[in-house]
């Protein structure tokens, strides 16, 4: 059974900039650096296997705190060749360390987008695990459902450290406009605002959020934002119903695939796709544990990428399909026709599979279906030779009754013995055995023949 790929006709490629948090909180043993490498480098190879890397441009953007010393890493835009897939999985390896400087990620990710001018889909995927420590002043800011978006901003900074919360707050505008500046937030915002104001998409992760505080003048901790508040804020740098929580670091990986799998739905025609192929009623599995799935395609996928394939109960079913063009895959499993039940006819032919579809989008409802083949097993013809030594005044009987013995069968309930009955009227033929009261044509067999000698003896 073989499945083949192609790709959309209409194809609009997609440049993408990964907004990476590499601040310390990220790594002292959270496990969330590593799972951010591993989840950068499953993204960029299930794109490339999917036999799309050459419409998806990523670039790398690192951010910490600003100033040498600190991870603010920067790998441009490009196809993702293996070479570029090394540089950007390079750029991610090594500790991460410092603060937050979201809004600095923000900004270069979005200059990194705007520096190509094509007309390709702009996409930003921001990972963080905490507030923003640092920003620029704001110098102008708009109020929109309550929340302050920056809209002007100075080389300044705003330190606060720690936390979100500025040591001294001030204000903007003047008069009735005039709004307070109490963190970091609305420069972070209003640069997230901005960016999306250009055209660009911003899908937003937030890594195991927690609430912000500070230790006062006496030493105290004092609970600024609450964990929901946190949230609450962080999701609005992404766009409308692009932001997601990640509860544990490995939900890091799991959150990267789904936007490969997004992304590459986009341009296949085959995207985490599925088969569900019944057996056939008079067909049993000659191994229920062996199935294969190879690539047979002129563009190959590697073992890591292929589908997998499970027999369970009387259906095979085979998931994470994933086809470029010119990808294809076989699924290669043995079944023996059932020759021991008690309704099988020999050279008939059965459908080997009930109704076999193929679903190419996971999350479509479409399906095909695959044709469905048919075998027959040829039958055997048993030729049986009695002699009869007569003795005296014997005489050859009218009929008589014969039984055929299997030596073992696959299944325990299938029949083991059957019966018949020769005549002198029928010459001695039959192609009709009883098992268990039952009338059966042939037993897999095409004819059974007796031929009597008779021997007299006087």
């Amino acid at each position: 059974m073989n499945a083949k790929g192609s790709t959309q006709q209409d194809i609009k490629p997609v440049d993408i900039v990964l907004v990476v948090d590499m601040s310390g909180s990220m790594e002292q043993g959270t496990g969330r650096a590593e799972s951010v490498r591993q989840g950068v480098k499953n993204f960029m190879s299930s794109i490339s296997q999917a036999g799309v890397g050459e419409y998806v441009n990523v670039g790398l953007v690192g951010y910490s705190s600003p100033g040498r010393g600190y991870r603010n890493e920067k790998v441009d835009m490009a196809s993702l060749s293996d070479a570029h897939q090394n540089l950007i999985n390079n750029a991610l390896s090594g500790a991460f360390n410092g603060g937050t400087y979201t809004q600095d990620g923000i900004k270069r990710g979005a200059d990194m987008l705007s520096s190509d001018n094509s007309g390709n889909r702009k996409m930003m995927i921001l990972l963080t695990d905490g507030v923003p420590t640092f920003s620029n002043k704001v110098t102008s800011a708009i109020t929109i459902d309550g929340t302050i978006y920056a809209t002007g901003f100075s080389t300044e900074m705003d330190d606060p450290r720690n936390t979100s919360k500025l040591q001294r707050s001030y204000t903007v505008g003047s008069g009735q406009n005039s709004l307070t500046i109490s963190d970091t937030f609305p420069a972070t915002l209003g640069q997230a605002k901005i960016t999306k104001d250009h055209g660009a998409e911003i899908h937003t992760l937030g890594i195991q959020l927690s609430n912000d505080g500070y230790y006062g003048y006496y030493g105290y901790y004092v609970n600024y934002l609450t964990a929901a508040e946190v949230r609450n804020r962080i999701s609005k740098t992404a766009s409308p119903g692009m932001y997601q929580d990640a509860n544990s670091a490995d939900d890091i990986v799991t959150y990267l695939k789904s936007q490969s799998d997004n992304i590459i739905n986009n341009f296949n025609n085959v995207a985490n796709g599925s088969i569900a192929d019944p057996l056939g009623q008079q067909f049993i599995y000659a191994n229920p544990s062996s199935v294969d799935v190879t690539s047979v395609g002129s563009k190959s996928i590697d073992n890591d990428h292929l589908p997998k394939a499970v027999i369970s109960g009387n259906q095979l079913n085979v998931s994470n399909i994933t086809l470029g063009d010119n990808q294809e895959i076989q699924v290669h499993y043995q079944v023996h026709i059932n020759t021991e039940t008690n309704d099988f006819k020999p050279d008939y032919w059965y459908q080997m599979n009930g109704n076999t579809t193929f679903k190419p989008k996971g999350g479509e409802d479409t399906t095909v279906q695959f044709g469905i083949p048919s075998a027959r097993a040829p039958s055997t013809t048993l030729n049986v030779k009695k002699e009869w030594h007569i003795l005296g005044d014997g005489k050859v009987p009218d009929s008589i009754t014969y039984t055929v013995s299997r030596d073992s069968v696959t299944d325990a309930n299938n029949w083991m013995t059957a019966t018949g009955t020769l005549t002198k009227a029928d010459n001695w033929q039959q192609e009709k055995l009883t098992i268990y009261r039952s009338i059966i044509n042939k037993l897999h067999c095409q004819s059974l023949t007796m031929q009597a000698k008779i021997l007299t003896i006087k």
